[in-house]
């Protein structure tokens, strides 16, 4: 079945990503499976997906495009998975995360302002299953900080951006 579908992609037999100016949503071939009318999407179609809305709001669908977790997150993502048992997205609320695995189970939870998730994914490739949190100091402004997965500090909330640390340093931008 080669040629281009009515979505102007090429046929897979699989699920991707398909757009319309600046919103996306999902396909097979030239079925239409999520609305296109997201602004990010995951990279992976799943039964539990976490996308974030035109109003600016992140929820949860699944892979019909039907609400599983209502828009009223602030922060939302996707992580890289880099060990088995790891979240693979989370959302964010009130300065709490919750971190799911690929069904929609809560596997993880926090409580920081908010999650640096590029810090945390380029991180997470040398050292899985730390997390960079931020919050806002009234001297420094915002400021970073290294956590496991239960949530205890591994290195304090002073700096600016990090970009890489091992188990005794931290290196920042």
């Amino acid at each position: 079945s080669a040629g281009k579908t009515r979505f102007g992609t090429y046929r897979t037999d699989r699920p991707q990503h398909v757009y319309e100016g600046n919103k996306t949503g999902w396909a097979l071939d030239d079925s239409l499976l999520v609305p296109i009318q997201y602004y990010k999407m995951p990279n992976a179609y799943s039964d539990f997906m976490v996308v974030h809305n035109y109003e600016g709001a992140w929820g949860a669908i699944d892979k019909r495009g039907r609400t599983v977790l209502p828009f009223e997150y602030e922060q939302g993502g996707e992580l890289y998975i880099w060990r088995a048992g790891d979240p693979n997205c989370f959302l964010s609320k009130n300065g709490r995360q919750q971190y799911f695995d690929q069904q929609g189970k809560v596997v993880i939870e926090t409580q920081f302002e908010a999650l640096d998730l590029e810090a945390t994914n380029r991180l997470n490739s040398k050292q899985p299953g730390w997390l960079v949190v931020t919050k806002m100091d009234p001297v420094l402004g915002e400021v970073s900080a290294i956590t496991d997965r239960s949530g205890k500090l591994l290195f304090p909330f002073k700096y600016s951006r990090i970009a890489w640390a091992t188990p005794f340093f931290v290196g920042v931008m």
